[in-house]
């Protein structure tokens, strides 16, 4: 078990390493995906963009806007998620996604393919944070790695 210090630590030191991915010229791939399952009332884009150093990946961003048509409304949703490696680890999930006027952001921050620290104050959040290693998971092999 470790420190709250240590933790803070680690954070600081996760965030300047996530800091130097963005900031970086890796090399960057985008690919958008449309679903519209006119029966259910949906439309789904999806943008995907990877960003790796040699065949590491670095960054890994889902970008996704929805649009319910309803009988009486439309819904529309905007979520992002960016997904950050290290040493063809998971280090952090950056989170957020707007419907309306109400917007939700949630970090995740991983060492050693375990969960350190999260903002999601949610009873749910320990299966989240498992999702999410395992998408990030998916990605490693996908998209290559070391």
């Amino acid at each position: 078990m470790t420190s709250l210090a240590q933790d803070s630590a680690r954070i600081k030191q996760i965030d300047s390493i996530v800091n130097l991915i963005n900031h970086s010229n890796y090399q960057t791939q985008t690919d958008s995906v449309k679903q519209d399952p006119s029966q259910l009332g949906l439309t789904m884009v999806k943008y995907l963009t990877i960003s790796r150093n040699g065949r590491e990946l670095k960054k890994y961003i889902n970008d996704v806007n929805i649009i319910y048509q309803q009988i009486d409304s439309t819904r529309q949703i905007h979520a992002i998620s960016t997904f950050y490696f290290d040493n063809s680890q998971l280090i952090k999930v950056d989170e957020s996604s707007v419907e309306g006027n109400t917007k939700k952001d949630a970090l995740w921050y991983f060492a050693d393919g375990k969960l350190i620290h999260y903002t999601l104050k949610d009873e749910r959040s320990p299966e989240r944070a498992q999702m999410l290693l395992n998408i990030a998971k998916d990605m490693l092999e996908k998209f290559g790695s070391k």
